[in-house]
């Protein structure tokens, strides 16, 4: 289901658990004036990936024909592979072992956090903090923009400041087989979140510079972790793909 939020001021905005298409989204705008807007992450979907098009479908073949009794919803699931989660032992959808991580990864950046079975895919970059100039500021941040190349909103998991200026953290758990190379687990579409979610801070907090993005990529088979800077021709490229995209998706759907 895509994900909406609801905008309540220039820069602040609220989850709606209850809109799930562009249709409900459009149809609650006209009818109570409330502005729905889609996720950044979800506008961001219309950026063409043809290798993952083609992998996903073929992907989708072969889960259906090994598993002819299973519903579409759940060979949805299993298309982005089981884990098994490291306090209960029991199998659960990648998306959801990502989403505790994201949440053992805030409880630690908030000092909430008690050493667990996380360990492994928590502790990396929390050792990668220690001995910088850093500073959490926020944690599960939300940030908005009504501008017309923008009119979306996304959650930025972290935002602190390093050396003194703000930057942007977004963690990414992801399957890092033997042999491969974890730093090539970072896509473009990773920049574009970030670069977008940047510029909507940069304006939010009036700061005269772009706020550094940074992907954290953390392997779910051993925790081993890589933390991205993306460069400055990185950032702008992006910045100009996202807003394509932002832009394209209001007008194909009327929002």
């Amino acid at each position: 289901m895509a994900h909406f939020y609801e905008i309540t001021s220039k820069h602040s905005a609220f989850f709606r658990e209850d809109i799930g298409t562009p249709t409900q989204a459009r149809k609650e705008w006209l009818s109570s004036g409330r502005r729905l807007v889609a996720s950044v992450t979800e506008k961001l979907k219309l950026m063409p990936n043809n290798f993952f098009d083609a992998w996903r479908i073929g992907e989708a073949i072969h889960l259906a024909r090994k598993h002819r009794d299973v519903e579409t919803s759940v060979i949805a699931e299993m298309l982005w592979g089981i884990r098994e989660h490291p306090i209960t032992g029991d199998e659960v959808s990648s998306s959801k072992w990502g989403t505790e991580c994201h949440k053992q990864l805030e409880l630690a950046m908030n000092q909430q956090w008690r050493p667990n079975a996380w360990e492994p895919f928590v502790q990396p970059f929390v050792d990668w903090t220690k001995g910088k100039n850093f500073e959490v500021m926020e944690t599960e941040t939300i940030i908005a923009s009504e501008k017309p190349s923008f009119n979306t909103a996304g959650t930025i998991d972290l935002l602190a400041k390093l050396n003194g200026r703000v930057c942007l953290f977004d963690y990414k758990t992801r399957s890092v087989k033997e042999g491969q190379d974890i730093k090539k687990k970072t896509y473009a579409k990773d920049c574009m979140q970030l670069a977008s979610e940047s510029y909507m801070v940069r304006d939010m907090m009036h700061l005269d510079y772009n706020p550094s993005i940074f992907t954290v990529i953390i392997s779910t088979e051993d925790g081993d972790t890589h933390v991205k800077e993306w460069t400055d021709k990185s950032f702008e490229k992006c910045l100009s793909d996202a807003i394509s995209c932002f832009t394209f998706y209001d007008e194909i759907n009327g929002l």
